[in-house]
C-alpha cells in the first residue's frame, strides 16, 4: 500500500504511516506484527495517544469491522489487566480491510476525537 509501509526494526515488524500524523505525534509508527502474527496497535500507548483515549477508540474500530479484538492480558500479581495494545488476528481480516481501519484510525488522529 502506498499509505504505509512494512519495517524491518530489531526483528519487528512494524507499520509506520508515510502521512503526516497530527501534531505531537514524535512517531509515525501504528503498530507491530508480535509473533503470533497479531498485529499491535502500539500508537495509543503514546503520550498522546493516551491523552486521545486512543487505545478506547482503535478497540470501537476493531470491533465495527467485525474482526475479533484480541485483548492479550498481562498479569500482575492476583490483578489481570487488558493487554497494553488492542491487537487483531491478521490472518483474520482481509488486507484491503486492514488498510481500511490504518486509514480510519489516521482521521481518527488528525481529528483528535
Amino acid at each position: 500500500c502506498e499509505r504505509y509501509h512494512l519495517k524491518v526494526n530489531d526483528g519487528w515488524k512494524t507499520f509506520v504511516s508515510k502521512n503526516k500524523l497530527r501534531s505531537g505525534f514524535r512517531t509515525k509508527r501504528i503498530g507491530k506484527i508480535n509473533t503470533r502474527n497479531e498485529f499491535e496497535f502500539t500508537i495509543g500507548a503514546t503520550k498522546l495517544g493516551t491523552e486521545l483515549n486512543l487505545n478506547s477508540k482503535i478497540r470501537e474500530l476493531i470491533r465495527n469491522t467485525g474482526v475479533d479484538l484480541i485483548e492479550n492480558e498481562t498479569t500482575s500479581g492476583s490483578r489481570q489487566t487488558a493487554g497494553e495494545y488492542p491487537s487483531l488476528s491478521l490472518s483474520s481480516v482481509a488486507p484491503c480491510k486492514f488498510v481500511e481501519l490504518l486509514d480510519e484510525l489516521e482521521v481518527l488522529i488528525e481529528q483528535g476525537q
